[in-house]
């Protein structure tokens, strides 16, 4: 009794917060983005890696019309390789702004407006703030089409709500957008953790979760876990309505004994505490075996503010001679919800120590610098979710090509919330590559992929950025950027785009830049070239009107972070 007792409260507590949205925010305020029935292909504040997903992914194919959801002004046009792609920022009377992202174009005069601004800047990527009266709209009005612009892996929009002042995203569907969805999250794996004081994990197990009549289940009515303490993980999708995809929750409660232990909610969230998603889930599953898991109980170190109660950790103290009775309940935005309940009692014949070997140890809380033969590692303070016990190694592989040792710092599987800086003394390197070195990272898997971090020199150690564990060494980067023509010939007659594949030998991550390029026109005039970031693509529009008929000569200039530099010349009839 006392747990259905619980149950109901955390029922009713739904129903209060279902009624207070309807009061907190503006409901019917907005239209649709697209015209029909929405399907989703993700929601608001979805796990994704390093970050929430901060809007709504509608459905649709390329050139599906897109609208104004309510009167306002176009107060932002960003354009960029990656991200967001081809986005609008509308903003409303109410206080709110929409956010319509990947599209495959504008509506014409902003079309025409933005071209011009990126000839005038001489850039493809821009981000634009056109003063409130130059695009003003009405609710309803044709924007732009649906695309597959930017970082998007199939044609859809992503729609966002912010609130203007502060530009925090809030979940779309608490506005009353119209969305079939009848059927409730699914559980599929819990995971259960040993942990220790300090809530150190101590131990881990995983459980699958079946479906019956009543709810879910374990396939043990009782666990016994080995320790003092544990904490929950619970990996859970949600379903549409003719939608196969699956998407991410909006809320859960953990309650042990009828009472409720940790609970939050998917309403609303800052950019700036985005990546404290790597707190939130179970991290070493996703980088690892690709797994979305929610933890249920808080790292010392997470700081969202997603949590209805700030006193509520999750963490459940365990008894040899009491089982507990634990009820999770998982619901969507639109209030389907399912329930997975199970019995917990302390095992004391696997009772854990918590020791374990390491070679330094850092605190959550300070910065840490720490020096090891010719390697040294400056962490400021919060860069790790919890006190963390790192283990260093020196990796002896020969395929590497290095001119340093390759540095083991810990586990890739371990995150790291804050830019740290590392630096490494050069061994061998030739006085003639020292313009071309840079911090190589490679995570320790067997596909070896490697990513330059770049680096620069102080005095003979060269220092990087990353916000990733694993091995790192000095390498150097010779090798200019490719560039393929894809779509060019000598005549360009009738055509409607001209494109180059542009790839370099290795990819960036940290604080190194990306490929840069420009194009010519006659060696003299700034081209316009879209650059498709995850299709290594540079296309030209002939539509702009800038190239004349007549014979012509293209140039391409493609720079990577190390300056290598690879130019391409091309005679083309227009």
């Amino acid at each position: 009794m006392r747990l259905l007792a619980g149950f109901i409260f955390v029922l009713l507590v739904h129903a209060g917060a279902a009624m207070s949205f309807m009061g907190r925010f503006p409901g019917g305020y907005f239209r649709s983005p697209i015209e029909g029935s929405i399907l989703l292909s993700g929601t608001f504040m979805e796990l994704r890696p390093n970050h929430f997903h901060a809007g709504i992914d509608v459905k649709g194919k390329t050139g599906t019309p897109l609208y104004a959801a309510a009167q306002g002004y176009i107060a932002r046009i960003k354009v960029e390789p990656g991200g967001y792609g081809q986005a609008l920022y509308i903003r409303h009377p109410n206080g709110y702004t929409t956010v319509y992202a990947h599209m495959d174009a504008f509506a014409p005069e902003i079309t025409r407006w933005v071209r011009d601004q990126q000839y005038a800047r001489r850039s493809f990527a821009v981000d634009l703030r056109p003063e409130a009266g130059r695009f003003p709209v009405r609710k309803g009005e044709r924007i732009g089409d649906i695309g597959n612009k930017g970082g998007s892996l199939g044609a859809h929009l992503h729609f966002e709500v912010r609130r203007s002042d502060t530009q925090r995203p809030v979940n779309p569907l608490l506005f009353g957008f119209a969305v079939d969805d009848r059927m409730a999250p699914e559980p599929r794996m819990l995971k259960v953790y040993s942990l220790g004081q300090d809530r150190a994990t101590l131990h881990e197990a995983r459980y699958n979760v079946y479906k019956t009549p009543n709810g879910y289940r374990l396939p043990d009515d009782t666990l016994l876990v080995p320790g003092w303490r544990m904490g929950l993980g619970i990996k859970v999708h949600d379903q549409m309505n003719g939608a196969p995809n699956y998407n991410g929750i909006y809320a859960l409660d953990l309650l042990v004994d009828g009472k409720p232990a940790y609970q939050f909610a998917m309403e609303s969230f800052s950019f700036s505490e985005t990546r404290y998603l790597n707190a939130h889930l179970d991290y070493a599953e996703q980088v690892a075996r690709r797994n979305y898991v929610h933890r249920c109980y808080r790292l010392p170190g997470n700081a969202l503010s997603i949590y209805v109660d700030e006193e509520q950790t999750g963490i459940v103290p365990l008894y040899e001679q009491k089982a507990q009775q634990v009820m999770l309940v998982m619901r969507d935005a639109t209030g389907n919800t399912s329930t997975l309940s199970f019995w917990v009692k302390r095992d004391p014949k696997r009772l854990l120590s918590g020791s374990e070997a390491y070679s330094y140890a850092v605190s959550r809380n300070e910065a840490a610098r720490i020096s090891a033969g010719g390697l040294e590692l400056q962490f400021p303070a919060g860069s790790f979710y919890e006190d963390a016990k790192l283990q260093f190694g020196l990796q002896t592989d020969t395929t590497l090509e290095a001119y340093s040792p390759c540095y083991q710092v810990d586990e890739f599987t371990r995150p790291v919330h804050r830019y740290f800086t590392l630096g490494i003394e050069a061994t061998g390197l030739p006085v003639a590559l020292r313009d071309k070195a840079c911090i190589a990272y490679w995570d320790g898997q067997r596909e070896k992929r490697i990513y330059s971090l770049g680096g620069r020199w102080q005095g003979d150690e060269l220092r990087a950025k990353s916000r990733y564990l694993g091995h790192f060494f000095i390498s150097a980067d010779e090798e200019a950027p490719r560039i393929r023509p894809v779509r060019f010939q000598a005549n360009m007659q009738g055509k409607e785009t001209m494109e180059f594949e542009i790839t370099d030998n290795m990819p960036t991550a940290g604080r190194a830049r990306g490929l840069r390029y420009s194009a010519w026109l006659n060696e003299t005039q700034w081209l316009l070239f879209e650059y498709d970031a995850k299709n290594d693509r540079l296309i030209h529009d002939f539509d702009d009107g800038v190239i004349p008929p007549g014979q012509h000569t293209l140039t391409l200039v493609v720079r990577d972070d190390r300056g290598n530099e690879r130019v391409w010349r091309g005679n083309f009839l227009r």
